[in-house]
């Protein structure tokens, strides 16, 4: 059972002394039951600190309740989002706990537009971030990849895109994103589009953002 949720590092800036100290802070915030529903560019994190790393591993979070400034987004009439279980079916690799997933139903070709939206990362400083993720990827009819926005979601550039082989794939990926290199208030989506039935789905758990 992982005990360990999220790792958010951030940067704290002083407007008294204008020295930067880094520090580890372990961060919740918790949002409604059901996932938002807006095309609206997402608010950045206007405080004090972003953090300058991101480490979630979705442990204890249930049903469509994102924690730690993980937020859920789908367009209207859509009828799946995103949603946290725990479940043998589509497990990542690399996943013993809670997950991120997206699966059809036994209804035919349920219609999908769902982001799962990561807190606003601070890669000032930093020249080589990438993204990194477990993932079970099962396209059949669904499409789905990762994007980032580096204007607090007005908006979206492809980083990954999901393979189209029709027999899934699972594994590790690591994503470079060298175009978000020094950048503040840097977004990541994990987007997923089309039609899904009982055979399409894809499901995320370990999921880093920022420099090893």
């Amino acid at each position: 059972m992982k005990q360990h949720h999220s790792v958010q590092r951030r940067r704290l800036l002083s407007i008294f002394s204008g020295f930067t100290i880094a520090a580890t802070v372990f961060t919740v915030s918790t949002l409604s039951d059901q996932p938002a529903v807006s095309a609206a560019p997402l608010s950045q994190e206007t405080g004090s600190a972003q953090p300058t790393s991101v480490y979630t591993e979705f442990t204890g979070w249930r049903s469509w309740t994102p924690q730690e400034g993980w937020a859920i987004t789908h367009a209207p009439g859509k009828d799946l989002t995103w949603k946290f279980v725990d479940t043998p079916f589509a497990r990542p690799p690399g996943s013993d706990g809670s997950f991120a997933g997206i699966y059809g139903t036994d209804r035919p070709e349920t219609a999908v537009d769902t982001s799962l939206v990561s807190p606003a990362v601070d890669l000032t400083g930093q020249e080589s971030p990438v993204i990194e993720f477990d993932s079970a990827y099962y396209p059949y009819l669904l499409t789905g990849g990762v994007e980032l926005s580096l204007n607090g979601g007005l908006t979206w550039s492809t980083a990954w895109e999901g393979p189209a082989a029709t027999g899934g794939t699972r594994g590790r990926m690591t994503v470079p994103i060298p175009q978000a290199a020094g950048h503040l208030g840097v977004l990541v989506r994990f987007h997923s589009s089309g039609r899904a039935n009982q055979y399409g789905s894809w499901s995320i758990d370990n999921v880093f953002i920022g420099t090893r």
